[in-house]
């Protein structure tokens, strides 16, 4: 496993995608609920659903947002306040202990992040739901590695045990961060596991890959590796919509991206030159 940033070179096919377009059959994540909870990037969460869709069939599709996002077959639920964006308190509470968990009627659920989706179908395994847990691994060696929320599966009886039990397990912002190190071996005690790192390295990846070359991950988290799954063309539309946003130039996310693909500036400045005649 190797951890850190990585660079995607240009001219090259992104590290991470298949080496040629998916044409097997449609996944079945029929035991799975896709979550999407978004009231800010509402173009980007679209995208990333869409990447996910199509691929895979899931249980169902949820969508809570403050609008219609057209999304194929989610059922929608209008949400009034704002749950996403830089507001990282407010989404990780509505999706620990909001209401929505009781409408679920798959044992496992998704959450999908707007810079998050499905990369190689075929890198998924029946294996994926063989626990509790799993998400992409972080940098960790003290066997609490597992892993990152944004793409992560999570089975609805510990979701429902972490609503039932709040005392116990308070309400913590960075909710994979206290679920895959904080919490982790006292709810191994009750019963629930994590995925082993290569699993999970399987699944997804963020901040750690399989290798430096073409590596092969089921999905990925992050906006950072976006140069690493997507051809230049697609890859300059979805930053794109990208900079339509303030909240990701103020995050300094947009910045990230470019320390490992720094030719994309390239590319941004002669796109715009060109709009401009």
């Amino acid at each position: 496993m190797i951890t850190g940033y990585f660079t995607q070179p240009e001219g090259v096919p992104p590290l991470c995608a298949p080496p040629s377009p998916y044409k097997g059959p449609r996944l079945d994540l029929g035991a799975v609920t896709l979550v999407i909870i978004e009231t800010m990037l509402h173009d980007l969460a679209r995208e990333a659903a869409r990447d996910c869709l199509r691929h895979a069939d899931y249980g169902e599709v949820l969508l809570f947002s403050d609008r219609v996002i057209d999304i194929p077959g989610a059922v929608v639920s209008i949400c009034e306040e704002k749950i996403t964006g830089g507001d990282q308190h407010t989404l990780t509470k509505f999706f620990l202990y909001g209401p929505w968990l009781e409408r679920v009627k798959t044992p496992f659920v998704q959450l999908l992040h707007w810079d998050s989706w499905i990369v190689d179908p075929l890198m998924w395994t029946p294996a994926f739901l063989e626990y509790d847990y799993i998400g992409a691994p972080w940098g960790y060696t003290d066997g609490r590695n597992v892993g990152c929320g944004a793409f992560a599966i999570r089975s609805v009886e510990l979701m429902r045990f972490l609503a039932a039990n709040q005392d116990q397990y308070p309400f913590a912002p960075r909710e994979d961060d206290a679920l895959g190190r904080d919490y982790r071996p006292y709810l191994e005690k009750s019963g629930f596991s994590w995925a082993p790192d290569n699993l999970a390295l399987q699944f997804c990846f963020e901040c750690s890959r399989t290798d430096t070359g073409r590596g092969r991950h089921f999905g990925f988290h992050e906006v950072r590796n976006w140069p690493l799954v997507l051809p230049c063309d697609a890859l300059l539309d979805r930053i794109g919509m990208a900079m339509r946003h303030e909240y990701l130039h103020r995050s300094g996310k947009l910045a990230q991206l470019l320390i490992g693909a720094p030719w994309v500036a390239k590319h941004l400045i002669e796109d715009a030159k060109r709009a401009h005649g």
